[in-house]
């Protein structure tokens, strides 16, 4: 899979991997703070979610993944999200969301598109 990225708020947001277990699926992220001044923060807990094109959406499992949810001004991190189930069989793309993005009043979300899936 080749990373796909998306840039907001002075935030960069890369999805490098996919993978899926037999009980959940995990999505390794790296996130870059290219601001100056200001932490910012993206919480796991109700505002992260794993979509398909026809609307199957996985929420995150904040307990289960490896993510720091804070990224102060100019730090690089990588973290680990798991989300419990799969997305469909079917699906060859999918969308990693985050419904806010605390810290910044430049943008209110982020979302990471195109994310391509192979199946085995």
């Amino acid at each position: 899979m080749s990373p796909a990225t998306k840039n907001a708020a002075g935030l960069t947001l890369t999805v490098a991997k996919v993978e899926r277990t037999r009980h959940f699926t995990r999505v390794e992220v790296t996130i870059k703070n290219n601001t100056e001044s200001s932490s910012i923060t993206l919480p796991l807990f109700e505002n992260c979610v794993f979509s398909a094109a026809d609307g199957t959406t996985l929420k995150a499992d904040d307990f289960r993944s490896q993510w720091s949810q804070t990224v102060p001004p100019g730090a690089f991190q990588r973290g680990t999200i798991t989300f419990p189930g799969h997305l469909p069989d079917t699906a060859t793309q999918a969308r990693l969301s985050f419904s806010h993005i605390f810290g910044t009043f430049e943008a209110t979300a982020i979302s990471v598109t195109g994310i391509r899936l192979f199946r085995p």
